[in-house]
């Protein structure tokens, strides 16, 4: 018989794990990338997907206008 002793029980259990040096890359990246800093967004992925939508993926597409518009100024020209 036993009288005394403890009893754990887990039903759900969730775990999280926080790459670092996968996080301090990606600001560091992202950071060159705007020009801006974005270490304040920290873990926060609303905030992180809300930049990729709104800063990111425009500036992109501007730079990528850019790039073409300027390889087709340097292009001879075809009779």
């Amino acid at each position: 018989m036993i009288t005394q002793g403890t009893l754990l029980r887990v039903n759900d259990a969730v775990v999280t794990t926080y790459r670092t040096e996968i996080h301090n890359s990606l600001v560091g990246l992202s950071s060159r990338y705007t020009g801006r800093p974005t270490i304040g967004m920290g873990w926060d992925q609303d905030k992180w997907w809300k930049w990729y939508q709104e800063e990111f993926l425009p500036l992109k597409r501007a730079r990528a206008a850019e790039k073409a518009a300027a390889e087709k100024a340097l292009a001879p020209e075809k009779k």
